[in-house]
């Protein structure tokens, strides 16, 4: 834990001091910016693969992934969901869990092997190198070169960033990867697209409806109405067309179950993030039907539905677009009940990005600041997982203070 919380503190230090370096206008050759580039992504490739390999998070979690698609594979995308096993994802990842078992049967690799293990964090590894590949490729276009490599890195090799995908393995990356692929059509005005691959997100992942008051602002702002309406539909048509293969006799009715009971799967104030209402002891509070309780599940919804709309109608429409949904998940992550430790993980991608339009060096300090302490988050969680399991106090003075 020390040298993955001193990692983060030197990333964080070194983004702090070139946020203050002028690196405008100095471009490489040609040839030397390839190289550059080249380098600095196979190397990161090359350090998620040996963390992939041989590091692990929650064990728990990673052997879940492996069941899911071992009894995918074994009877069928119709029947899985009337097995009785444990299963509060959607669809969507499925589809991919699904591939990563068939890979692991086709070439007779064991279940338990740390190979394995490797390939079922692939998908999110992909994730982390596509995402740094769209911050070179927009960076490129409005920055210096070493500028966007710069940036590239500072996403790379991130630790919280490479702790999420190839060391706990969870979809996070993979399922922001989708979500940055609909937020760069919409911000081109692709908006039919947009929704579609929006929708293939919200199948990954229920909590990528988070950013959907982003796109219904912008849209209002654009006065596109017609696509105000259409978008919806398609994403929700995108959605149930992706799970018909899991469905019988065409009855969705259990898949608006399974978001509903994902959704409120974990009924506590907060699920080890550390935010609000960590911050004031209510980390694995179990909420109830009291009017406070109420009340907690509406503020963040509100608050973050309040800061995103106030952004949108002050900025550009392309600024907007891609610091709305940092602002968002920075703003549900801090104030929503039932977030976990890694829900704030979409933020630190569109913080990047958005440096990019609006080169305000406060956003570098904000990624370096908030990367460093969801790495404290992040680290802690694992440690006391791995250390003391569920014996110890979720309210501690430590959690409240990392709060």
């Amino acid at each position: 834990m020390t040298l993955s919380v001193l990692g983060s503190l030197i990333i964080a230090a070194i983004i702090l001091y070139l946020s203050e370096k002028k690196l405008r206008n100095h471009n490489f050759k040609k040839i030397n910016f390839a190289f550059c580039a080249v380098c600095v992504f196979i190397a990161a490739f090359i350090l998620r693969l040996y963390a992939g390999y041989n590091l692990s998070g929650f064990e728990s979690d990673i052997i879940t992934f492996k069941s899911w698609g071992r009894i995918v594979n074994e009877v069928g995308f119709a029947k899985f969901y009337k097995q009785d096993i444990f299963i509060d994802y959607p669809p969507g990842y499925l589809y991919v869990l699904n591939l990563c078992e068939k890979i692991r049967l086709a070439f007779g690799i064991d279940e338990a092997s740390n190979l394995y293990t490797l390939i079922i964090k692939l998908p999110s590894i992909f994730g982390d190198i596509f995402c740094a590949a769209v911050i070179l490729w927009l960076g490129r276009r409005r920055l210096s070169e070493k500028e966007s490599i710069f940036l590239s890195a500072a996403y790379l090799f991130c630790p919280v960033v490479i702790i999420n995908s190839s060391v706990w393995g969870q979809a996070d990356s993979f399922c922001t990867a989708i979500l940055l692929i609909s937020v760069v059509l919409f911000v081109k005005n692709k908006n039919i697209l947009a929704a579609v691959i929006y929708g293939i997100a919200i199948l990954c992942k229920p909590q990528m409806l988070v950013f959907v008051p982003m796109y219904i602002f912008i849209l209002i702002k654009r006065k596109n109405f017609r696509d105000l309406i259409l978008c919806p539909l398609l994403a929700i048509a995108t959605i149930l067309l992706l799970a018909t293969p899991f469905t019988v006799k065409f009855d969705y009715v259990w898949l608006i179950k399974k978001y509903w009971t994902t959704m409120n799967g974990y009924n506590h104030y907060s699920v080890n993030a550390y935010n609000f209402w960590a911050l004031i002891g209510k980390n694995w509070t179990e909420m109830d039907k009291s009017v406070p309780s109420t009340l907690a599940n509406l503020t963040g919804p509100i608050i973050a539905t309040a800061m995103c709309g106030f952004l949108v109608f002050k900025a550009g429409a392309r600024k907007a677009a891609y610091l709305s949904p940092a602002v968002l998940m920075t703003a549900v992550f801090m104030f929503t009940v039932k977030m976990h430790e890694r829900y704030i993980f979409p933020a630190f991608i569109f913080i990047l990005i958005s440096y990019i339009y609006i080169k305000d060096k406060r956003l570098l300090k904000s990624y370096a600041f908030m990367t460093f302490t969801n790495m404290l988050n992040v680290k802690y969680v694992l440690y006391l997982n791995q250390t003391v399991g569920a014996n110890y106090d979720p309210n501690e003075f430590l959690i409240r203070i990392l709060s």
